[in-house]
């Protein structure tokens, strides 16, 4: 049975609140964002300002006769805004704007002068079911889909896999999520089950889910990454069913809770410049690996972590930077091969067939592995 109220996150860990922003950042993204983005297919922009103020996003100084890309990033995209201020993209200049969440892929769809965003497989098949003319064409800046159910440290016996949950009350983040497809995918190809139905769901705000559950108002949470690594560390929760590592264990290839994306006639039109993030956003990573201090209290980007859910608490932040330096937090490019597709598309459309939306074709939904490497 499905519950068709949603929860608030009043009363929640600012931390957690703020895990991918919230409405009012969304709002205040859609009224600027128009204004501040553009590209520049040739030519450099008129200076190097940041399109941003505030601590809001950012880019290293604008280099004379090269294009510049402007771009809307989440927090869990921290390696764009890493190479941007480190200077690491070479060829062209990219400026960043942090926001929420939910701004991000309403801004992306609705400025053609924005030409790139990141978005999961599943989220780029659900736009191109909407009719959106968009690929998916690098797995750099990629989260792996850590993404999951997690449950109280105390029923960790009781849960031990998603069936054991039906008709059990999940708290999820919203149904236009990559995490939501993903999960109703898994739990029909795994377990016979329908997520909208054999479960009692509560819809909220990702930030609120693991409040939710450590109340007893949830028997588990649907979680993004962030809180999926406090269930992975903290001894109040338990991160019974990663969804990225079930897919695995089943076909061999990670799932990306992220990934480059393009509008697809401008990924024709420039794969230089394509290729050119692409290398500037694997060398972001790379400085990330190095660099985890810098990730936490008191570090250059303290803010993106925090908004991200990295410094819940002292468990996760240690989770995380050790996920991190072994290289299973963020993805680079050079995951983006065939077989990779291969078994990302047959995750996308089991996403897809079980919320009932059409599935575009491989082609479609993933540019050539060389287009934009």
């Amino acid at each position: 049975m499905m519950s068709t109220h949603r929860v608030g996150r009043n009363g929640e860990r600012r931390e957690q609140v703020r895990r991918r922003g919230g409405r009012a950042r969304y709002l205040l993204a859609a009224a600027l964002l128009p204004l501040a983005l553009g590209v520049a297919a040739c030519g450099s922009s008129d200076d190097g300002a940041s399109a941003s103020g505030g601590g809001g996003g950012g880019g290293g100084a604008a280099k004379a006769g090269v294009p510049t890309v402007n771009i809307a990033i989440t927090a869990s995209e921290m390696p764009v805004a890493v190479a941007a201020d480190q200077g690491l993209f070479k060829g062209v200049n990219v400026k960043y704007q942090t926001v929420g969440f939910d701004a991000k892929t309403p801004i992306f769809l609705k400025d053609s002068s924005m030409p790139i965003t990141e978005l999961s497989p599943v989220e780029v098949a659900q736009e191109i079911a909407k009719g959106e003319d968009i690929q998916y064409f690098s797995t750099t800046t990629g989260l792996y889909f850590w993404n999951g159910i997690v449950v109280r440290a105390q029923d960790a016996g009781k849960y031990k896999t998603i069936a054991d949950l039906k008709g059990k009350k999940i708290g999820q983040p919203g149904f236009a999520t990559g995490t939501w497809g993903a999960f109703a995918g898994l739990s029909k190809s795994l377990y016979g089950l329908n997520a909208k139905t054999d479960f009692n769901l509560v819809t909220a705000d990702p930030g609120a889910l693991l409040g939710l559950l450590q109340a007893g108002k949830i028997d588990a949470a649907l979680t993004f990454a962030g809180q999926a690594a406090t269930g992975l560390a903290s001894p109040k929760f338990h991160l019974m069913a990663g969804l990225g590592p079930l897919w695995q264990q089943k076909t061999g290839q990670a799932p990306m809770v992220d990934g480059l994306v393009a509008r697809t006639s401008w990924l024709k039109q420039n794969p230089t410049i394509a290729k050119n993030i692409v290398a500037g956003v694997d060398a972001g990573v790379d400085w990330m690996i190095a660099h985890p201090q810098e990730f936490a209290k008191g570090g250059k980007y303290e803010k993106l972590a925090e908004d991200d859910g990295w410094l819940t608490d002292a468990p996760t932040t240690a989770e995380i930077v050790k996920l991190l330096k072994a290289g299973q937090w963020y993805a680079k490019s050079d995951l983006y091969t065939p077989a990779w597709i291969d078994s990302n598309y047959k995750f996308a459309a089991l996403a897809l067939e079980a919320t009932g939306d059409k599935v575009p074709t491989k082609a479609q939904l993933f540019a050539a592995p060389g287009a934009a490497q």
